[in-house]
């Protein structure tokens, strides 16, 4: 399948190419017994398989990697179904024979746990009540997988980056376009318009007008005397 652009440039940062996976029947154009699971198993017995594999754990080198595990706090049963799922993958067993591998394994490992000093190893995986929210992902991917942590966050900046960097485009252009609407003719000043005479043009000032002759001047004489008022007697 020819590669794209989108594809190469996740294959250069570390990210999954969706391009790459299966499609749906993709395992029915192939020859069968291609892989080695499909090939019969080589043990048939659980028992017999658990101390095939319970002697691979013991070497010396394994057991200091799954005394270090347990004491990290990986749990027995993740262990076990890792080790078990590997033994199907290459052949060695079923499925059913694996699943019925599974609790054999957790009890020898347990053992193996209490004798190599860890004090309190835990043994089943317990699932959260609550749904797990995409900060407590990225917590446990930080613990888990730093380098893919990295790679997200890497790219989370980048992709805000590139979101100011078009916010600040988009208003430049907006600004842009503002100030060639204000100095387009369309949104020129209007002209001033010149004074046209009017009716206060018409009229004469207000010293020279002079009043009608029915509203007569009166004299000084003419106006009426103060009135005085009696003085109140004193009551006896």
């Amino acid at each position: 399948m020819p590669e794209t652009i989108d594809s190469i440039r996740r294959s250069q940062q570390g990210l999954p190419n969706p391009l790459s996976r299966e499609i749906p029947g993709q395992s029915l154009t192939r020859e069968p017994g291609e892989y080695a699971f499909e090939q019969p198993a080589r043990i048939n017995n659980p028992v017999e398989a658990a101390d095939t594999l319970f002697e691979k754990i013991k070497e010396p080198n394994n057991l200091t990697s799954l005394l270090n595990l347990l004491d990290a706090g990986v749990t027995i049963e993740s262990i076990v179904k890792t080790i078990t799922f590997t033994a199907f993958v290459d052949g060695m067993v079923t499925v059913d024979t694996a699943e019925l591998m599974n609790p054999i394994l957790i009890l020898e490992i347990l053992a193996l746990a209490r004798r190599g000093g860890v004090g309190d190893p835990r043994i089943l995986n317990s699932y959260p009540k609550e749904s797990i929210t995409a900060d407590k992902s990225l917590e446990i991917m930080k613990q888990l997988k730093p380098k893919k942590y990295k790679t997200i966050l890497e790219n989370a900046q980048a992709l805000k980056a590139d979101k100011m960097i078009n916010r600040e485009d988009k208003l430049s252009a907006m600004a842009g376009s503002f100030m060639s609407d204000v100095s387009s003719p369309r949104m020129a000043a209007p002209p001033m318009l010149e004074a046209q005479p009017g009716f206060l043009d018409e009229q004469p000032p207000l010293e020279q007008a002079a009043l009608p002759e029915e509203y007569p001047v009166l004299e000084q004489d003419a106006l009426p005397e103060e009135t005085i008022l009696p003085e109140e007697e004193e009551l006896v």
